[in-house]
């Protein structure tokens, strides 16, 4: 199994640019591909719309609740964080570091598209502090 990581901020960022991604990775990786994402609007929305439209897998973490995220079919929901007491920053800072932990725990990559956001820069800290440089090149591809 192939995990790959897609996150990004809401505003300013290519759909064209996240399609050609996927197809590349798909070509590449074929079934064996599984993409995480988010379940905020803007880029985590897209990639999960155009995983089911490319027929890649694709798995969602989700906070319970969150007013600004889409609606992805349950089958496709990998983790939900059901904190109700927790304020909405917190929440959804602690969805991406199960993002980012997941991932990671699958030896897998990241890709983040328009990474201005402060929940994209968050993804950032958590991957440059877990990864030596001669890694990170490795790993993580930003498309700014």
């Amino acid at each position: 199994m192939v995990v790959i990581a897609m996150f990004g901020s809401r505003h300013g960022y290519d759909p064209n640019k996240i399609r050609s991604v996927l197809l590349k990775l798909k070509q590449r990786f074929g079934d064996r591909l599984t993409i995480h994402v988010g379940d905020c609007k803007g880029v985590d929305e897209t990639v999960y719309r155009l995983c089911k439209e490319l027929g890649i897998k694709v798995r969602v973490f989700m906070v319970a609740n969150n007013p600004i995220g889409y609606r992805p079919d349950p089958s496709d929901v990998f983790n939900v964080l059901d904190e109700p007491d927790w304020p909405l920053r917190l929440r959804l800072a602690t969805r991406t570091f199960r993002l980012f932990y997941y991932t990671k725990l699958h030896n897998g990559g990241f890709i983040g598209f328009n990474t201005k956001g402060k929940g994209s820069r968050l993804m950032l800290r958590y991957i440059k502090d877990s990864y030596p440089p001669q890694e990170l090149k490795k790993r993580l591809v930003v498309f700014d």
